[in-house]
């Protein structure tokens, strides 16, 4: 027997061609039986999709009926007995015990601010003052000259003119003054006379500025006549 498959013969024996027609049929049978299982269950189930009511329920309708009511069945023998409840433990409130009122703490005296040291102010150095121009004549190289038992001259030098007087005295009680003979000069001479012979005198230059009225005075110097 020749058999054309894809625009190509085929030569298939009796023997294969049974087989063939064998496996068919028994293809066919079992495409049959699944749907017609299919058939039965779905319009059994559920019968308002069909829009036709089922006379009686399908096949496996009723085993999974069995089956649900079986283990109903057992679960309700090995189904435990509650327990039975026992009233809750009553909870005894026992009145709360008012808080007394805590005397308020009187409020701590704040401290007081110690007094705040004010730095001693550091002392500013005392200016020292500018001495004062020293502007007194100044008396210098005083010699004697001349002496003899009752006289003896003097003769000095001043840095200004001045007026110039010499005072002398043997005793304190017996003070003279004897004026220079020579009027604003700065090279003065003064005589003294009268004096007592071989006796011890004392004496001192006084001269003043014509200019300033500023008066300076040289000595005390000693010296004993002849």
């Amino acid at each position: 027997m020749k058999v054309r498959i894809l625009f190509r013969d085929y030569e298939i024996s009796d023997a294969n061609k049974q087989q063939l027609l064998y496996g068919v049929a028994v293809l066919v049978s079992i495409l049959s039986i699944f749907s017609i299982i299919f058939m039965f269950s779905y319009y059994t189930d559920d019968p308002a999709n069909a829009e036709f009511s089922s006379p009686s329920p399908g096949a496996f309708t009723s085993l999974s009926q069995a089956g649900q009511q079986k283990s109903q069945v057992q679960g309700a023998q090995t189904q435990i007995p509650p327990r039975p409840q026992t009233a809750p433990p009553t909870t005894v409130v026992t009145p709360s015990t008012k808080p007394s009122p805590s005397p308020s703490p009187s409020p701590s005296p704040s401290p007081s601010p110690s007094p705040e040291s004010s730095p001693s102010p550091s002392p500013s150095p005392s200016s020292t003052p500018d001495p004062t121009p020293d502007n007194r004549p100044k008396i210098t190289n005083i010699a004697e000259s001349d002496k003899t038992e009752t006289s003896i001259k003097f003769k000095f030098s001043v840095d200004k003119s001045s007026d110039c007087k010499a005072s002398y005295w043997s005793d304190p009680q017996t003070k003279k003054d004897q004026e220079s003979s020579t009027k604003r000069t700065t090279s003065p001479e003064i005589t003294l006379s009268n004096l007592t012979a071989a006796t011890e005198y004392t004496y001192s230059m006084t001269c003043t500025d014509t200019d300033t009225g500023v008066s300076s005075t040289a000595g005390e110097y000693k010296f004993t006549t002849n």
